[in-house]
């Protein structure tokens, strides 16, 4: 009985240990629709003006959490918004359209784009991250921003949704 419960657990070990590598792949593997590319973006990509405009948000109480999106999709909100060098190249706004997103944080690890789709004229996107479980990894309350630059897409709304990876800090593997 020993030897089987023994082979159980041998298997089981191995399994787990094996799972947790394969389960989540940073950055997810295959095409992200609309061409879409995302930033995971410093305020020194944003104008002065635009940035204390908002500023203010991180400042929030336990219960609250403040977001706003906003859709660029002229030459007007672009230089509102953006530095005129925030981009390596030149954004042709006639072909593509750019959501920032902010938010407060307690995390300052590295966030990617999981997934983003558009389903009854909502655009959908889906952003990741890691929780280390284990881990001390909270910071104070800041104002994280998130721009996707995507293929132009006629929608009504935009809703941003979060996906946790967790990491066992004891083994250092991944797992969801």
């Amino acid at each position: 009985m020993k030897k089987v419960i023994s082979i159980f657990l041998l298997f089981y070990f191995l399994f787990l240990v094996s799972s947790c590598s394969i389960i989540l792949k940073y950055p997810p593997e295959g095409e992200i629709r609309y061409n879409a590319v995302f930033y995971d973006a410093k305020s020194e990509m944003f104008n002065n003006d635009f940035i204390s405009k908002y500023y203010s948000y991180t400042v929030i109480s336990s219960t609250t959490q403040q977001q706003r999106t906003f859709v660029i999709n002229d030459e007007y909100s672009y230089n509102t918004i953006f530095h005129k060098n925030s981009f390596n190249e030149k954004i042709d706004l006639n072909e593509k359209i750019i959501i920032v997103y902010c938010d407060t944080s307690i995390s300052k690890l590295k966030v990617w784009l999981h997934d983003i789709k558009l389903e009854n004229n909502i655009l959908n996107i889906t952003t990741a991250h890691n929780s280390y479980y284990g881990r001390g990894t909270s910071s104070a309350p800041y104002l994280r921003w998130s721009v996707i630059v995507l293929d132009k897409q006629e929608f009504d709304s935009v809703y941003f949704n979060e996906v946790f990876y967790v990491v066992l800090a004891t083994s250092g593997k991944d797992c969801i």
